[in-house]
């Protein structure tokens, strides 16, 4: 028994140590979980970027390949926001990973890919749904920090609070 899970756990370390990620997927930024993200973020004080994905959902492994393995892209991604995960599981596994449901209620998710970038917690986000392209999704992640901001300035200066 010492045996196997010796085996697995140099077999974990080596999965990690090729990708760059505990999440196993290849190139790109280093994909949090939901919980371990979150936390980062609300640590950090970077907004969260939350990626719902699907091992089924085409576009979604478009944008991973075409977007997110380019490493300019990811590197901007690491230094702006806190990259978090949101894999649908439902049709492989028969359930999603902890968190996923929540997360996915509390954007009103209704298709993938999507992209939110928010505050863990926060009801609101910066949100774009679908494959709209390179060009499209590259413009999305570098103004959407920005538009949050201003979001959220907005809202305090309309609740008589400083930003």
């Amino acid at each position: 028994m010492r045996r196997v899970l010796l085996r697995v756990a140099v077999a974990t370390l080596l999965l990690v140590a090729v990708t760059g990620q505990a999440g196993g997927k290849p190139g790109g930024p280093k994909w949090r979980g939901i919980p371990e993200g979150e936390a980062e973020a609300k640590k950090t004080g970077k907004p969260a970027l939350y990626f719902f994905t699907a091992e089924w959902c085409v576009p979604c492994h478009t944008i991973e390949k075409e977007v997110f393995a380019d490493p300019k892209t990811a590197m901007a991604i690491e230094k702006r926001y806190v990259p978090i995960i949101c894999e649908d599981t439902f049709r492989e596994e028969g359930a999603n990973p902890p968190g996923f449901n929540e997360v996915a209620r509390r954007f009103g998710l209704q298709g993938f890919p999507t992209l939110v970038v928010a505050r863990p917690g926060s009801l609101r986000g910066v949100r774009l749904t679908g494959w709209s392209g390179v060009d499209a999704t590259r413009k999305f992640l570098d103004v959407a920090a920005s538009r949050l901001n201003e979001a959220e300035a907005a809202k305090a200066k309309t609740a008589g609070e400083e930003p």
